[in-house]
C-alpha cells in the first residue's frame, strides 16, 4: 500500500492533480506491464491533463468530473477510452482519500454511458471453502502449492511466476511477494521489478511449498534458474499461461466447478473474501493483495466485510483451522 508522508499531506491544499498523478504513476509502474503503463500515461497526457491536470485536487468536484466526461464525448472519444480515463482519474484521487486529503472520491459512482465500470466482486465469483478444497484435491499434486498460494494469500499470476527461491523463508514461514513480476505479452516473458511485500504463510502452505521446492531442486539446478514455479517443458522459464488449459481447467472440471468462469484470478478474489469474512482488517487485506489504495480494496470487496466484525485474525490464520 502506498504510504504518503506528512509533508505531502501538509502541502495537499496546493497540490494539483498532476502532482498526485506523478505519485500514482510511480506506483503504477510496479504493478502493470510496460505496454499498459505507456497506454495509461498517453491517456492521461492527452485526455486528463489538459483539462484537470493543473486543478488543485480539493477543487475537483463530481460536477467538474461530469463536465470533463461530457467534453470527451464532444471530442468524439469512444466509450472504451473514456472509461479507461475515468478509471485512471478515480485511482489517482483514491490516493488523496487514503491520505486523508479528501473525505470522498468525486469520481465514485460516475460511469461512462455504455461502459460497465468497476464491479464489486460477487459471491458467484468467489469459491466457497468446500469448492476450494475440492479444487486443491483434484489438482495435480505437483501444482497444489500454486493453487494454495493463490487461494490463501491472494497472489496474482505474474507475482507467482516471478517468485524466486530467495523470496521464501521456510524457517520463519513467510514469503516476499512481488519483488519480481513475470508478465507474458505476445508470447514473450517480460521480467520487471514489482512492489515487494512480506506475507506470512500458514503451515499448510509452507509444508506444501517446501515439498515442491525439494522435489524440483534437480530440475532447477539443471536449468540454472531461480524461479519457484518452473515450466516442466521449458525449465528456463516460469510456467506459462497455458498451465490453465493443461492443469487448472481439468482440475476444475473434476472438482465440479465451471472451467469457463473460474480462473487463477478467482483464487485471488477468494483469498480476499475469506480474509475479510474471517476478521482480517481491510487495511491488512489491502496490503496483502498489494493494492495501491485501501479504497480500491473496499470498492471491490465491501460486501464481504462482516457488519459485526469478529475478533481480528492474522491474514491467513484461519487457514490453519480448516478454512480456505
Amino acid at each position: 500500500m502506498t504510504i504518503l508522508t506528512q509533508e505531502v499531506i501538509a502541502l495537499s491544499n496546493e497540490t494539483s492533480l498532476n502532482d498526485w498523478y506523478t505519485r500514482w504513476a510511480e506506483n503504477r509502474a510496479t504493478t502493470v506491464a510496460e505496454t499498459r503503463l505507456r497506454s495509461d500515461v498517453a491517456r492521461y497526457d492527452r485526455y486528463i491533463a489538459p483539462r484537470l491536470g493543473s486543478t488543485p485536487v480539493l477543487l475537483i468536484t463530481p460536477k467538474k468530473v461530469s463536465n470533463w466526461i461530457d467534453s470527451l464525448k464532444t471530442e468524439g472519444v469512444g466509450d472504451f477510452t473514456s472509461s479507461a480515463c475515468v478509471l485512471i482519474l478515480r485511482q489517482i484521487l483514491d490516493l488523496t482519500v487514503e491520505a486523508g486529503v479528501r473525505r470522498s472520491n468525486p469520481v465514485e459512482g460516475i460511469l461512462v454511458a455504455g461502459a460497465s465500470g468497476i464491479r464489486k466482486r460477487e459471491e458467484s465469483e468467489i469459491l466457497t471453502s468446500d469448492e476450494f478444497e475440492r479444487l486443491v484435491t483434484e489438482m495435480t499434486p505437483h501444482f497444489q502449492p500454486l493453487v494454495l498460494m493463490g487461494g490463501l494469500l491472494g497472489v496474482a499470476w505474474s507475482e507467482a511466476m516471478g517468485l524466486q527461491i530467495s523470496d521464501i523463508d521456510f524457517n520463519l514461514g513467510f514469503v516476499n511477494v512481488g519483488r519480481c513480476l513475470a508478465v507474458e505479452t505476445n508470447g514473450k516473458i517480460e521480467y520487471r521489478d514489482g512492489k515487494p511485500r512480506r506475507i506470512d504463510m500458514p503451515e499448510r502452505l509452507t509444508a506444501s511449498l517446501a515439498k515442491y521446492v525439494l522435489g524440483t531442486a534437480e530440475l532447477r539446478a539443471r536449468a540454472d534458474q531461480p524461479w519457484v514455479f518452473l515450466s516442466p517443458r521449458v525449465p528456463k522459464h516460469p510456467l506459462r499461461p497455458n498451465w490453465n488449459k493443461f492443469y487448472l481447467r481439468p482440475a476444475l472440471s473434476a472438482a465440479g466447478l465451471n472451467p469457463r468462469t473460474t480462473t487463477f484470478h478467482t483464487l485471488r478474489h477468494t483469498a480476499a473474501a475469506q480474509m475479510l469474512q474471517n476478521g482480517v482488517e481491510l487495511a491488512e487485506v489491502s496490503r496483502v493483495l498489494g493494492h495501491s489504495s485501501i479504497v480500491t480494496t473496499k470498492r471491490y470487496y465491501s460486501d464481504f466485510i462482516p457488519k459485526t466484525q469478529p475478533i481480528p485474525a492474522q491474514p491467513v490464520e484461519f487457514a490453519l483451522n480448516g478454512g480456505v
